[in-house]
């Protein structure tokens, strides 16, 4: 996710092991840690802006965003811009 703008930080992301496929075609250059049985962790440096966040609010269930705290907090800012950008109000 270098290719789009943004700050170039080191992000974790906890991932289902059925996302390890997608983690690897995506961000080649990881470094991936085994949480459990069920579950991973990848560290990796991107460039953090809308098009990465949105990616990982696209790939649903089984993949979070866990750091660092100052990342996750614009997920947060992102995800409540979209709440009051989309809300239908009867």
């Amino acid at each position: 996710f270098g290719m789009y703008g943004g700050k170039e930080e080191w992000v974790r992301i906890e991932c289902d092991n059925s996302f390890a496929g997608v983690m690897i075609d995506a961000l080649a250059k990881m470094i991936h840690d085994q949480k459990d049985d069920k579950r991973f962790v990848v560290n990796v440096e991107v460039a953090v802006s809308r098009q990465f966040l949105a990616w990982i609010i696209g790939l649903g269930e089984g993949v979070t965003l866990a750091g660092p705290d100052s990342v996750v907090e614009m997920m947060n800012a992102e995800i409540d811009r979209l709440i009051k950008q989309y809300k239908y109000d009867n």
